[in-house]
């Protein structure tokens, strides 16, 4: 994941190198289209959202675990009061 980071990095930019540093002098001809701008975005969003349905997956069983856990937290707390 850190590679797709750095490679997305990088052609970020790559995309800026051709602005000037100067905001004077920067003109809307020189960026890009915000179609292509927030085109990396959206297929970022999609993929996220494709690994919440897989980590969706592993949270009911987490809540079980957490459930048998508060319930044994109980169970040994009360001990000395079941007679």
């Amino acid at each position: 994941m850190s590679q797709q980071l750095k490679r997305e990095n990088r052609d970020h930019e790559k995309q800026w190198d051709n602005v000037d540093s100067n905001m004077d002098e920067i003109s809307v001809d020189n960026l890009p289209p915000r179609k292509e701008a927030h085109k990396k975005n959206s297929q970022a969003k999609s993929r996220m959202e494709k690994r919440k349905k897989k980590t969706r997956i592993r949270f009911p069983l987490v809540r079980i675990w957490l459930f048998l856990f508060l319930l044994l937290v109980a169970l040994v707390t009360t001990y000395p009061w079941w007679g």
